[in-house]
């Protein structure tokens, strides 16, 4: 819930596009003098509002390829946190140019933050959510997301022919998917609370047990590197700890079991070193 609520920011953005182009192409923002180097565009028959719908597209592509990842590296929250910063605070100050130039540039740089947390709100809800409820936690994600498409067209039918305050009715759509970021960061805590909340006891503990020796099987694998211990062979086991645990029956590994290896032997290594099948 608390996830599709940071992507219903994400969908605003993205689905103003279409309903903010009158407004944006009667303030005459983009001739060719207005859009600078983005009038070479043309080559490619991009011309007017098509260089806006470009840059979107072109930094989603950017942030899917170039950054998409991060989440891996740096972790799905703050990644999924700071990409929602990221492009709210690139879409407030595109609302606020003058030229059709500087909007698309800020446009792109917004559009390279949607493809971040698009990327990062698929694998979060795979891994917050157990594989028989995954299509379900799927459709709740797109329905609420999708909910606010009618509310970017409402605000759109009425603000968009105005002038409020002599304010740009296309500048105040714009605006008004930026106000996510405050509320967000009080769901963000919310969710951290929740989470941590929901974790059986001692299961972040076994998760990270099981991470540290699935990277240190990929570590030993790794071309180039020889280790001391075959990781399919494992340390060696008591007969008394043997005879007790069912899913090992075989014998300690002998001396000779343990030598030096390249690489893991799998298939013997997936039932015991990642509990395939118990």
């Amino acid at each position: 819930m608390l996830i599709s609520l940071g992507g219903v920011f994400e969908f605003y953005d993205l689905f103003f596009t279409a309903y903010v182009a009158p407004g944006m192409v009667n303030s005459r923002l983009f001739t060719p003098e207005s859009l600078g180097f983005f009038s070479s565009l043309g080559v490619l028959r991009v011309s007017g509002f098509g260089t806006f719908v470009f840059s979107t597209f072109a930094g989603l592509w950017v942030g899917v390829v170039a950054f998409g990842q991060s989440a891996d590296r740096f972790g799905r929250k703050a990644v999924f946190t700071w990409s929602l910063v990221w492009y709210v605070a690139a879409t407030a100050i595109m609302a606020f140019q003058s030229t059709g130039q500087w909007i698309n540039v800020w446009r792109f740089i917004a559009g390279a933050g949607f493809g971040v947390q698009l990327v990062t709100v698929d694998t979060y809800l795979v891994e917050l959510t157990p594989s028989s409820l995954r299509g379900r936690a799927f459709c709740v994600n797109q329905c609420i997301c999708f909910c606010i498409v009618p509310v970017v067209a409402l605000l759109s039918w009425l603000l968009v022919p105005k002038a409020p305050f002599g304010f740009e009715g296309w500048r105040w759509v714009v605006l008004f998917g930026t106000v996510g970021a405050i509320p967000y960061g009080h769901c963000a805590r919310a969710f951290r609370r929740v989470r941590v909340g929901l974790l059986p006891r001692g299961a972040s503990m076994r998760r990270s047990a099981s991470s540290r020796r699935s990277n240190e099987v990929w570590r030993l694998s790794a071309p180039g590197r020889r280790s001391k211990v075959c990781p399919a062979s494992g340390p060696p086991r008591s007969a008394a700890t043997v005879r007790s645990h069912p899913s090992m029956r075989a014998e300690p590994p002998s001396a000779a079991a343990c030598k030096p290896c390249a690489a893991p032997d799998w298939p013997s290594c997936s039932r015991r070193d990642f509990g395939v099948g118990r």
